[in-house]
């Protein structure tokens, strides 16, 4: 929980950069891991986690959350879609 918790914080600091992987790397690595998912699916998975609240977490949120548009977000639907096969 406490890579979980340094990847929000990191997230929230440095939001969707280039520094964003290179400062949350070690935290991103134990995630990915531990859930046998890749980096950047640990980081959304952080987030969904952070902005859940028993309800479903929109594409929306997830790039206000890393201060970025809906487009960019949409980059990454086949990790989410990926996360989303682990789930079922």
């Amino acid at each position: 929980m406490e890579n979980i918790e340094e990847i929000i914080s990191l997230a929230d600091t440095h939001k969707l950069t280039k520094a964003f992987p290179e400062h949350a790397k070690p935290h991103l690595e134990t995630v990915a891991s531990v859930l046998k998912i890749s980096e950047i699916q640990a980081a959304f998975f952080s987030l969904i986690l952070e902005h859940s609240d028993d309800e479903p977490v929109s594409i929306g949120e997830i790039a206000k959350a890393m201060n970025c548009g809906k487009v960019q977000i949409l980059k990454y639907m086949d990790d989410f879609e990926a996360m989303e096969k682990n789930v079922s």
